[in-house]
């Protein structure tokens, strides 16, 4: 199984959902924080998407591994 979801380099990883709250929560304005947030939330339902879609090629009817 590989990841579905690219990498990029370009910016720092979060540790957890709480530093990447701390993180965005340090940005600007409260309209970029929005922003940020708005990004950030699309982002987090597009993995999930994606590792959804991995996790059911992975297992049955019944929860149980292919």
């Amino acid at each position: 199984m590989t990841n579905p979801i690219p990498l990029n380099g370009m910016f720092v990883t979060p540790n957890s959902l709480a530093d990447l709250a701390e993180m965005i929560d340090q940005i600007g304005t409260p309209d970029e924080r929005r922003m940020a947030w708005l990004g950030a939330s699309m982002a987090l339902n597009l993995a999930n998407n994606l590792i959804e879609k991995q996790f059911e090629s992975l297992v049955d009817s019944n929860g149980e591994l292919k």
